[in-house]
């Protein structure tokens, strides 16, 4: 995914705010919580006929701003790191959604 494509899905989630398969976080980092939402959203997605569910870091949950974030995957376990960082935004990137 290129960047530009990146900012255009995540604008569209913003705008479209959270759902049963979208959840906006600021720096939640704990492995087993983030395993219980991705767990909840995959199976809330395909209930709701949605090909994935999102899980965005560094959006309020609140205000749908951008914040950014101090979550990053690569200080988390190995085995768990992988799946999360193709997504990450990080806050230096957030210019993009301006």
């Amino acid at each position: 995914m290129t960047p530009g494509e990146l900012c255009h899905l995540i604008k569209n989630l913003i705008s479209h705010g959270e759902c049963e398969w979208v959840e906006f976080k600021c720096n939640k980092d704990d492995p087993e919580q983030i395993g219980e939402y991705i767990s909840a959203l995959s199976n809330s997605a395909a209930l709701h006929k949605q090909a994935r569910g999102y899980i965005v870091w560094g959006i309020d949950d609140g205000t749908h701003q951008v914040v950014g974030t101090k979550f990053s995957p690569k200080k988390k376990s190995r085995r768990r790191r992988k799946s999360c960082e193709s997504g990450v935004i990080t806050h230096s990137q957030s210019e993009w959604l301006d």
